[in-house]
């Protein structure tokens, strides 16, 4: 039978382990959902017509509507979804 500091320890690693997954899921959907969203107003639209999300260069440095930009955006994305769903997951 396992005691009750075993039990918390076992806790305590499954708390970790379920904040690095939330960490990790959110950032592969922050990141793609930044990417896709950037190649489809850059495919659909062209760089000049997407004015609206052009307005994230605002927030994010370096960022625009272009191949280089929708990479760039992919990173921020995937800090952004890996810092919510680790202190959600925390």
């Amino acid at each position: 039978m396992t005691g009750p500091t075993e039990r918390r320890l076992l806790a305590r690693a499954v708390a970790r382990m379920r904040a690095r997954i939330m960490a990790m899921s959110c950032a592969v959907v922050g990141g793609s959902g930044l990417l896709l969203a950037t190649l489809l107003h850059l495919v659909r639209e062209g760089a000049a017509s997407s004015l609206d999300i052009a307005l994230l260069a605002h927030y994010l440095p370096g960022y625009s509507v272009s191949w280089q930009g929708a990479l760039l955006g992919f990173v921020y994305g995937a800090a952004a979804g890996a810092c919510i769903g680790g202190a959600f997951g925390w």
